[in-house]
């Protein structure tokens, strides 16, 4: 049987139903499964019951503990801004609400938000930018190659260590489940090469 998971609001209704029409526990437990494939437990059914005899409604009680700082709107305007802009901090974050939304909370509660929304720190993959007018003919020259089954055993081929005077950013924000964005590097930023032959 598949992992029982939290009984849904339409499930409660037909645990209501099927006791008001005097089915016990026990084939209430079965009849959810062959009828609508939902596994729970004869004691998760008889918990609910216990607790909608004593409050007389179906609907969770309301939870005690922190109250939720950021509502639907604020949760939207983080969403939207980590779309624009991957690199964000929690303090530009911070700054974005107060401007947008005149909120103020501290950097830990827009650090929960944006963990809760899915955005998760990954390594960034970075790809080289290229000229627009280089485009078409470096595709021409890829397409030649594989129609000549080109193998390059005649080329000789050279790496070489760089220091690079610029900085590119290796990590930025993405969402759980969603492949890594690439971040564009300049091609011939201000270096220092030293060629090897190989």
């Amino acid at each position: 049987m598949p992992p029982v998971s939290r009984l849904s609001l339409f499930v409660r209704h037909r645990i209501v139903n099927m006791k008001q029409r005097g089915y016990k526990i026990k084939e209430i437990k079965e009849k959810l499964y062959l009828e609508d494939g939902i596994p729970t437990t004869r004691w998760a059914i008889s918990r609910f019951l216990k607790r909608r005899e004593q409050t007389g409604s179906s609907f969770d009680r309301p939870k005690t503990g922190r109250r939720q700082k950021l509502n639907f709107r604020h949760m939207e305007i983080i969403d939207e801004e980590m779309l624009k802009n991957d690199e964000l901090t929690a303090h530009e974050l911070r700054r974005i609400l107060q401007q947008k939304a005149d909120i103020e909370v501290s950097v830990d509660v827009v650090t929960r938000a944006r963990r809760k929304l899915g955005w998760t720190l990954q390594g960034s993959k970075y790809c080289q930018m290229v000229r627009e007018a280089n485009k078409q003919p470096r595709l021409k020259f890829s397409l030649d190659c594989i129609c000549s089954n080109e193998s390059f055993n005649d080329v000789i081929f050279t790496d070489e260590s760089t220091v690079k005077i610029q900085q590119h950013i290796s990590k930025s924000w993405g969402k759980k489940g969603r492949p890594r964005k690439h971040k564009a590097v300049v091609k011939h930023p201000f270096s220092v090469s030293r060629l090897g032959q190989t």
